[in-house]
């Protein structure tokens, strides 16, 4: 696929089967690792304050290759917290970065945000590659309930 064609949109209630779908196939990455059924993943759509639900569908040419979840936004001070997922057969293809750069710039502009932050688990060693590469920096490293004695989870930050 041309990467020239990457387009970032608002998730809409059409998309809820690719995103349960990516989701579901995510789970080992994440830090809410509950598996959902779409039934509840629509109800949970359908409760979400429209149209800004800070989720948004990642495409190349009108093809969905992922999501982008957004929280914690802080408007006053220009920051949110981001985090991507993308669909098992579009992984390793190098998408991530122009995708995210893309979605920074959807950011900055619609919404004047000049900071990110992101929490990853320090086991997910592609997507930290990929933050490293995008020019986040690690500000704490944090305790994760979830896991294992080894597994933790990393705040990073990235001004845009």
């Amino acid at each position: 696929m041309e990467l020239s064609y990457m387009t970032i949109r608002r998730m809409e209630v059409n998309d809820l089967e690719f995103f349960h779908r990516v989701r579901t196939s995510s789970l080992e990455y994440i830090h809410n690792q509950t598996e959902y059924s779409y039934g509840d993943v629509l109800v949970w759509f359908n409760n979400l304050n429209q149209p800004n639900n800070g989720y948004y569908i990642a495409e190349i040419g009108g093809v969905p290759i992922g999501y982008f979840r957004t929280s914690n936004w802080d408007l006053i001070n220009g920051h949110a917290y981001v985090g991507m997922d993308i669909a098992e057969e579009h992984r390793g293809k190098g998408y991530a970065i122009p995708a995210y750069k893309e979605f920074f710039k959807k950011l900055r502009k619609e919404n004047g945000l000049h900071t990110v932050y992101l929490e990853v688990l320090n086991t997910n060693r592609r997507a930290i590659h990929v933050y490293n590469k995008l020019g986040f920096t690690i500000l704490k490293v944090l305790p994760y309930e979830g896991g294992d004695v080894f597994t933790c989870s990393v705040k990073m930050g990235l001004k845009l």
